[in-house]
């Protein structure tokens, strides 16, 4: 009994630490499912900063442009000019330059701006890395919550299934503390009728002892009434 109320408590033991688990990726299924909702508003915002990004590019590239094409009339005008320094030109040629430069990289930046904006569009925001992420999360926290309910379905069942066998094994074992208990009434009986049984017979045989006593006094007396 003692050893089916340990298997029991252990039963019940694993019950509840299955439902423990259970409730705790419950409560991380839930947290998921709010970051899913956080990731959707940062997906968003980041997807309308892209393309405030490409806008602002697209204008910085315009004013290179037209800073080009102010840096080539400034060049232009200190060459054709007779009274302009070398140190002049040599400036007027490095502003020109720089604004080519500048030009070539503001492109450059629209380009790669204009086609990631692009791509970004075409996704959308559940096709963005940051929602797709979250929406991982809540599925391996789904996922995770599955297998914990049916670890405390498994762990009911096995509680449930041990319960059964140590009341059976309880009521075998009671079944054969009364039938030994039987057994010993039986022998008991057994043995007082052995006991009443022979002293019976050790009274008949005294009756029979004394009879035959009284029967050899008598012959005796008999045969010296005859002398």
């Amino acid at each position: 009994a003692a050893q089916a109320a340990v298997r029991n408590e252990q039963a019940a033991r694993r019950v509840q630490d299955a439902e423990r688990s259970l409730a705790d990726a419950q409560r991380d299924a839930r947290r998921a499912q709010e970051d899913l909702t956080d990731a959707r508003m940062q997906a968003e915002q980041e997807l309308l900063d892209l393309n405030n990004q490409l806008t602002n590019a697209q204008l910085s590239q315009r004013d290179a442009e037209i800073a080009l094409k102010e840096a080539a009339i400034q060049r232009d005008k200190v060459l054709q000019n007779a009274n302009a320094t070398e140190l002049d030109k040599q400036k007027a040629l490095l502003q020109y330059d720089q604004a080519v430069q500048r030009l070539k990289e503001q492109t450059a930046e629209t380009k790669n701006l204009k086609s990631e904006t692009a791509d970004a569009n075409k996704a959308g925001v559940e096709g963005s890395d940051t929602y797709k992420d979250a929406q991982e999360r809540v599925a391996e926290a789904q996922g995770n919550v599955a297998d914990q309910a049916q670890a405390v379905r498994d762990a009911q069942v096995e509680a449930a299934r041990t319960q059964v066998e140590t009341a059976r094994q309880v009521a075998d074992a009671q079944t054969r503390v009364s039938e030994a208990t039987a057994n010993v009434a039986v022998a008991q009986q057994s043995a007082a009728d052995a006991v009443t049984s022979a002293q019976r017979q050790i009274e008949s045989a005294s009756i029979s002892a004394a009879g035959g006593v009284d029967q050899a006094a008598i012959a005796q007396a008999k045969y010296e009434a005859e002398l």
